[in-house]
This record gives structure tokens, C-alpha cells and sequence, in this order.
């Protein structure tokens, strides 16, 4: 048997393929048996965050990017601005949440700033989708659209990146719906919809399902039946 601090790594790894995988249960019970490494703490607190931001668990949220914020990390320069941008944007992602748009915007632009770099192209895709979110809850959809636009072409061009591109298909349909173009409404929340089940995104599924019922709710009463039942 593999001491504990030999069986870390490999712990870690399959944790982060459970997370891609939207293996939640699975994810949380490598992550916890990915202890007994000082020298991957850092790494474990990336995975920790990563499922805490799944969970939408705000107290795990800030605990473990207030931990990498923190952290004296010995990593390249590279790693370093990975840990901090992550933090930021789970932590802009957390003020979004709770309403507080300002500071969310103020800590979404600083991670961005640290993640336009192509090696860290996964991170910036996040990071674009959640200002394209909290620019639509601002009415700032022009600007919002580039952002999405911009999210999902990265997200396109990167293995892993389903969480963020079902984000920002998800700002995409919002801002259609308030252009009143049904239609392409309609096809953003599919495309939503579809990241989030590859991932087991269930707040943007959540979310893609209540744009989808307001679209089918314009159409009159048989259309607010179907829109309710879809929404159920």
C-alpha cells in the first residue's frame, strides 16, 4: 500500500477528472483522501476551491481562495498568477452572487489582467463568462456579448473548459432574451445546457432552464404552460 503522501498526487488527479466529469461525490472523496503532502497543499487548495465553486459552497469558497492569496508559493511566475487569478475569480464570482457588483467587477478585471497569457486560457475563459454575467445583472449587454463571445471562442479552443462555456452561453441567451430575439435565445440555452450537463453544472442548468421558460412564456398561455413544466 502507498503511503499517504505517495498516493496525494494520484489522488488529487482523479478528483480533478471526477470535477470534469461533474463526478461531484467522487471528486470530494479523492480530494479528501489527498492529504498527508505538504509539499502539493497548494495544489489540493485548487482542487478544494474547484469543488467548493461546484458546490456553490461560499464559506469553502473564501476559505480556500483566501488561502492561496495567502500562500508563499515556490511556483513559476506562471503558477503564481494561476493561484491568484483563480482566487480572484472565485471570489468576484462569490460578490456577483451576493449583489455586490462593484466589487465584483473590481476582483473579475484584476484575475482577467492575471490570466491573458494562452497558457492560462482555460482561467481567462472563466473569468470573461462571469464579467459577462455580471455585466447582464448591470444591463451592460453589449459589452457583455463581446465579453461572452470571447469566453466561448476560448473555451472552444481548450479541453476543459465546459464550466465556462456553459457561463457564458448562459450570459449569451440572457441578453438575447432582452433583445427579444427568441430564437437565438432559445439556441444559447441549449448550448448552455448542454456544457452544464457535461460538467454537472447544475446552477447554470438551473439558470439555462429558467431563460429557456421566460422564452417559451412570451409565446402566451400555452407557451407559460410549457415554459412552467420545463422549468419543474
Amino acid at each position: 500500500r502507498r503511503p499517504a503522501s505517495a498516493a496525494a498526487p494520484l489522488a488529487l488527479h482523479g478528483a480533478w477528472r471526477a470535477l470534469g466529469s461533474g463526478d461531484l461525490r467522487d471528486a470530494e472523496r479523492l480530494l479528501g483522501s489527498a492529504s498527508g503532502a505538504p509539499d502539493l497543499e497548494e495544489l489540493r487548495t485548487v482542487v478544494e476551491l474547484a469543488v467548493a465553486r461546484r458546490l456553490g459552497n461560499a464559506e469553502r469558497i473564501r476559505a480556500a481562495a483566501r488561502s492561496l492569496l495567502a500562500a508563499d508559493s515556490g511556483g513559476t511566475p506562471d503558477q503564481v498568477r494561476a493561484m491568484r487569478a483563480l482566487a480572484l475569480a472565485a471570489l468576484g464570482a462569490l460578490a456577483a452572487g451576493d449583489g455586490s457588483l462593484d466589487l465584483a467587477e473590481e476582483q473579475l478585471e484584476e484575475a482577467l489582467a492575471l490570466a491573458r497569457d494562452e497558457s492560462l486560457a482555460p482561467i481567462a475563459a472563466d473569468i470573461l463568462a462571469q464579467l459577462a454575467l455580471t455585466g447582464v445583472a448591470r444591463g451592460r449587454l453589449r459589452r457583455s456579448a463581446r465579453l461572452a463571445d470571447e469566453a466561448v471562442a476560448l473555451a472552444d479552443g481548450h479541453r476543459g473548459c465546459a464550466v465556462a462555456a456553459g457561463a457564458a452561453h448562459l450570459a449569451l441567451a440572457w441578453i438575447s432574451y432582452q433583445w427579444d430575439d427568441l430564437a437565438a435565445a432559445t439556441a444559447q440555452v441549449e448550448r448552455a445546457a448542454a456544457a452544464a450537463t457535461a460538467c454537472g453544472d447544475r446552477e447554470v442548468a438551473l439558470a439555462a432552464a429558467a431563460v429557456h421558460a421566460l422564452a417559451l412564456a412570451t409565446q402566451g398561455p400555452r407557451g407559460a404552460e410549457e415554459g412552467l413544466a420545463y422549468q419543474g
